[in-house]
């Protein structure tokens, strides 16, 4: 093979691959700097690193149901430790004001952003069946 055809050869394939790259499935959130291009996720690029510093929390629905903005108070926030990247991936449960319970993640970096403490008021938005926004109300 001459050199130009194995020039052509890697240059196909460095575009196969980036073109492959592009249309992958979303990464999930250990990432830093997604993009979400998943259409059950109603979000376009989210840095996960400060999700929850200037803006709603944005967190993972993965237990419970709710149809419509509500006051809760944070039961637990557990299993928080973060991983190489930096995140944590909390997992909380709310009491909501109809007295049922949602348990959600939270990813964020705790460096930077805090995590949901026990006794925090909270107003949960949901965004769809698996997305919902916290607003936090007090600390």
């Amino acid at each position: 093979m001459n050199r130009s055809a194995y020039l052509i050869g890697v240059g196909l394939a460095v575009v196969i691959l980036g073109i492959g790259a592009m249309t992958r499935h979303p990464v999930t959130p250990q990432a830093k700097g997604v993009v979400l291009t998943n259409p059950s996720t109603p979000f376009g690029y989210l840095d996960w690193q400060t999700n929850g510093l200037h803006q709603p929390r944005l967190v993972e629905v993965i237990q419970g149901h709710i149809s419509g903005a509500m006051t809760g108070v944070v039961k637990t926030d557990t299993d928080c430790a973060a991983n190489n990247t930096g995140l944590s991936h909390c997992h909380d449960i709310i009491l909501l004001a109809n007295q049922k319970r949602i348990t959600v993640i939270y990813t964020h970096n705790m460096n930077l952003v805090k995590c949901l403490a026990p006794n925090q008021t909270v107003t949960v938005k949901p965004v769809n069946l698996h997305w919902a926004k916290i607003v936090t109300n007090s600390v």
